[in-house]
């Protein structure tokens, strides 16, 4: 597996707006961001069989494995969509409960089991964890730690001036965060990490959808991502970078310049790099997002949300870009400053996955009815993955990337205790 994020670039707002998410608050209101633990197969409506397209089928199973066993010795899924397949990973005897449920290839999926990992997912996480934020590691330069999804340890990722060399550097790790030195892959040469860069589905209108354009006083642009409910008062999801660090009573317009909310009424998660938007008009919001081009006024219904899984295959459409899909390449990534939050990076089959004010729109699973099945929050692109953008909204100058890094859903309706908007 490779270390996914190795330089990021924040994907919204004005250059103004360079507020990348660092001093972290704590959290409130859910669990802890280090897990992707919620129950996942929240999904209205939808019923998986052995007949389901093979994407649908294998992140369905994937899904409700992950909720059984991600605290009784899971330590992580390669999914294999292509072949209808998932490699699954675990520490020690599959749960009694995880053993039934694969038995006889349900949905018309083989799950390939090895019980054999050396750490659990949790366990994996903590060292990640350690390694970006332990002080006596500092004079390493470490930029990013992901976690293996075979369980056989963590990656490290240094500066391009780091001064260890990557067998060193292991050793010295290894020491700080309690693992075998060959537990930990390092690689060099990586560069800076969190650089934001920031740059209009172009006028969504009450009760707003995910995937629309906003504007952070005017001038910062940015994307949607979902809707979400806050007990019974709809709320929109995007990502906290879209405000500046120096004031965030910040107006908050639509594409065409009608006031969505102000004030109060914007909050962020800087931790993980989320804000929730409480519009002023009733209804507030609405259960679907826009999908296809980014000029598409064409929308679906979100019916469910997901967790995430290496190999598996997601879409976002921010709308600066519009809808593209690719697969997951990490799934667990973290880094200093984070508070042991932990991002997905995904990686486009062709082209660009986001770019710039494309940041807190959706990530999301299409699935066979055509409805929409949440996975994330649009945070950036990788520095290392800059690539041509193709069609785009016109009235932006984006930066784009092949490679797409975002918040989990979970850890995002977990961290403001909303539940998701269903369409």
């Amino acid at each position: 597996m490779s270390a996914a994020v190795l330089t990021v670039a924040v994907a919204g707002a004005s250059a103004a707006a360079q507020d990348a998410p660092s001093e972290p608050t704590l959290l409130t209101g859910g669990a802890s961001p280090e897990l992707d633990q919620m129950e996942p197969v929240q999904t209205s409506g939808e019923t998986v069989t052995a007949a389901s397209a093979p994407d649908e089928a294998v992140a369905y199973l994937a899904d409700t494995i992950y909720a059984l066993g991600y605290d009784a010795g899971y330590a992580g899924q390669v999914l294999q969509p292509e072949k209808r397949a998932i490699d699954l990973y675990w520490k020690g005897e599959l749960p009694s409960d995880v053993e039934e449920l694969i038995s006889g290839d349900p949905y018309g999926v083989q799950v390939n089991v090895d019980t054999t990992a050396e750490f659990t997912r949790e366990e994996a996480m903590a060292a990640a964890t350690a390694a970006v934020e332990t002080s006596e590691l500092d004079d390493l330069q470490i930029t990013t730690a992901s976690v293996k999804p075979d369980g056989t340890g963590i990656v490290v990722s240094l500066t391009d001036d780091a001064p260890a060399g990557p067998s060193a550097a292991a050793r010295e790790i290894a020491a700080a965060t309690d693992v075998e030195a060959d537990a930990v892959t390092v690689k060099e040469d990586v560069g800076d990490i969190f650089v934001p860069t920031v740059d209009r589905r172009s006028n969504d209108s009450a009760p707003y959808k995910g995937g629309g354009r906003i504007y952070v006083d005017g001038r910062n642009a940015c994307s949607t991502a979902f809707s979400a409910l806050d007990g019974g008062a709809g709320r929109l999801l995007s990502a906290a970078h879209c405000v500046t660090a120096e004031n965030t009573n910040k107006t908050v317009q639509d594409g065409g310049g009608t006031r969505i909310a102000q004030g109060d009424a914007v909050k962020r998660r800087k931790s993980i790099d989320s804000m929730s938007i409480d519009p002023t008009t009733s209804p507030a919001s609405k259960g679907r997002i826009f999908v296809s081009g980014w000029n598409s006024d064409s929308t679906r219904e979100v019916v469910g949300w997901g967790s995430n899984h290496t190999g598996q295959k997601v879409c976002a459409g921010g709308a600066t870009t519009g809808h593209h899909c690719g697969n997951i390449i990490d799934d667990a990534v973290t880094a200093s400053g984070l508070n042991g939050a932990f991002y997905v990076v995904a990686r486009a089959t062709t082209g660009a996955f986001q770019g710039g004010a494309d940041s807190g729109g959706p990530v999301y699973e299409v699935l066979d009815s055509g409805n929409i099945r949440a996975k994330g929050v649009v945070y950036a692109g990788t520095l290392p993955s800059t690539t041509a953008c193709g069609t785009h909204n016109p009235d932006v100058d984006p930066t784009c990337h092949r490679d797409l890094v975002y918040v989990p859903i979970s850890v995002v309706l977990s961290t403001w205790g909303y539940t998701l908007d269903l369409g």
